[in-house]
């Protein structure tokens, strides 16, 4: 984390951006795992959403 002294993004002129860290919801692996393999074969890959659905209700059971 930083400061809040700290100087504004060398890069962002109009200062849209903070450097504050944790400032929205967390992720579902589902989530991650979208972001991550985007604009790759992966990306369409069902099983990933199916076999996370399987483990949280098995969970739950």
């Amino acid at each position: 984390m930083f400061a809040e002294g700290s100087p504004p993004l060398s890069w962002d002129r109009e200062h849209a951006y903070t450097r504050e860290a944790g400032s929205g919801s967390p992720l579902s692996k589902t989530e991650y795992l979208r972001h991550l393999l985007e604009g790759t074969v992966g990306a369409l890959a069902e099983s990933i959403i199916e076999e996370e659905k399987d483990a949280s209700t098995s969970i739950t059971d």
